[in-house]
């Protein structure tokens, strides 16, 4: 299942990168969960 995701990842960075301008994308969704799972990692510390 994670190789799923990540290869659906790198297909949907590819789609979306346009070179130096924007070197990395990242949809909404994946941003806000990257950023919960940031946060409640940070706040167990």
């Amino acid at each position: 299942m994670a190789i799923d995701t990540l290869f659906l990842c790198f297909i949907e960075d590819c789609q979306h990168n346009d070179g130096v301008g924007r070197p990395y994308f990242m949809g909404r969704g994946l941003m806000r969960f990257v950023e919960s799972t940031h946060k409640s990692i940070t706040d167990k510390i």
